[in-house]
Formats: structure tokens, sequence, C-alpha cells
């Protein structure tokens, strides 16, 4: 193999080193909404919040709201609370499937909303495992409906558009917030749920810098043979 071969290996695996390090990081969560949710949402909220000014949740329905929402993961704060107003880089997909509501069924994208909350109330939570019951500084993550357990929730841009708006803390309700409510029963990483491995990011950083490795290894062994 020429020096110009060996030299040609070790800059393109730099390149790919380069590349995979510096490449986003997006995470996906699959969420499960439900009007039957265990214990159902409250009649009253408990604790008035600046983002719930009208939180009077309507009695358990047959509301199931279903999606996936894709974060990239370098700018979602773990613990932290996360407000962003959309379109937000942090906040790259989201799909919503409303269904068993009085009015507001149907299906929704990014476009429908204006903001999304994800707060893990002090908590470090695990993105690698089901998310409800999670510890926090408070109530399990996803277990209390009065803000001592955390948030998520997805905000609709209200009338016309009929997208499912967050009226208390994981608690959404159909048809722009007027129809049936569902609270959050589950929340977990897509990747989990996947029976196909896929080449993780620190694994591609590796296997560059192994190929960066032999590239040299090469290039220093044609020099002394010359």
């Amino acid at each position: 193999m020429t020096f110009f071969a060996f030299r040609r290996i070790a800059v393109m695996s730099l390149g790919c080193l380069f590349a995979a390090a510096t490449q986003a990081s997006p995470i996906t969560f699959n969420f499960t909404f439900s009007g039957a949710a265990t214990p159902p949402p409250p009649a009253v909220a408990t604790t008035t919040n600046p983002l719930y000014p009208k939180a009077t949740i309507a009695a358990p329905s047959s509301t199931v709201i279903t999606g996936s929402i894709t974060f990239e993961s370098t700018l979602l704060a773990n613990p932290g609370f996360n407000s962003f107003s959309l379109p937000n880089p942090a906040v790259l997909a989201l799909n919503v499937t409303v269904s068993g509501a009085s009015a507001g069924n149907g299906t929704y994208g990014l476009a429908d909303f204006s903001s999304i909350v994800f707060n893990t109330n002090g908590g470090t939570l695990d993105f690698s495992k089901q998310l409800v019951g999670q510890p926090t500084s408070g109530a399990p993550w996803g277990t209390a409906y009065n803000g001592t357990a955390g948030d998520f929730n997805l905000f609709g841009k209200g009338l016309p558009d009929l997208a499912p708006n967050g009226q208390n803390f994981f608690t959404l309700c159909a048809d722009a917030g007027q129809s049936g409510c569902a609270s959050l029963t589950s929340a977990i990483n897509a990747a989990t749920l996947s029976s196909t491995p896929a080449l993780n990011h620190q694994l591609l950083a590796t296997l560059a810098g192994l190929l960066a490795l032999a590239g040299f290894i090469g290039l220093r062994r044609y020099r002394t043979s010359r």
C-alpha cells in the first residue's frame, strides 16, 4: 500500500471521528395519555400554576391520546425544567393521535402545537427506561397532577385548530381543550421497544478512532520500511 493510500485512510478516519463526535443526538419517546388513568385525572387542580390558569379537569373519559416526540437530547435539560416554544431546535418531531373523544379525534403534528413542557422536578431521569414512576425531588414522575411530580405536556395552537391542549400537569384534553381529558400513563424511549439493535454514536466514534489508529500505524510502518 502506498504512502498516499495510508494518508487517505487516516484523513478519512479522522473525518468520520469528527462527524460522529459532532453528530446530532435525537431521542424519541412514545407516550400514552388515557382518560381511564389510575389514578384518574383530578376533578379540580390542587395547585395553581401560570401554565394552567383554568386547570379544572373533566371526569375520567374514554379519550386516548398516543404519539411520539423526538428531542435533540443535547438541548434537553435533565434534570431541569424545559419549556420550548415551537418551532424549536430542541424538538425535532411530534406525532399525536386522539381517539375516543366526543370531538377532536384525529392525527396532529408539530405544526399544530405552540409549545411543549418537559419538567423532571429535580430528578435525573433514566431515558433508557419507562419514565413514569421514576424518582424526582417530590412524587414519582408522572404520578401526580399538582406539580410535585414534574410535568410533560403539549399546548395546541387553539381554535380553529383542534389539536389537544394541556389543561393540567400530565393532562391533555381533546378538541383544543374542550373535550375529554386524558392523563399520562406511559412515556418510554422508542429505542427500548425495538428488537433490532442499532449502532449508537459512541460506538461509531470508537470504530472511527480504531480506523484512524490503524491508518497511522500503517503509515508509520510504511515510512520505517523505506
